[in-house]
């Protein structure tokens, strides 16, 4: 039997789990971009972003990969 700490925790983990491994559908990537459509399709035909197309038409991203997109290439200041 499961008691509702334990259960708790196993939501709790979950929940975890999903935010790490959130899947953005093309128009939350464009808003999470706040980059157009054709920009975005531009870039991953040029398989210049990481995506994911599991039936062969849709395209996915991970809201990780998108993020590590958006901070390569590092421009230091000068003042660093």
């Amino acid at each position: 039997m499961i008691c509702a700490d334990q259960l708790n925790n196993k939501c709790q983990i979950n929940m975890d789990n999903k935010q790490k491994e959130e899947i953005l559908s093309l128009n939350e990537a464009t808003k999470f971009l706040k980059m157009s459509k054709s920009c975005i399709y531009k870039l991953t035909s040029q398989k210049k972003i990481q995506h994911y197309i599991p039936g062969g038409k849709k395209i996915y991203f991970r809201k990780s990969d998108l993020e590590n997109w958006l901070l390569q290439n590092r421009i230091t200041p000068v003042s660093e």
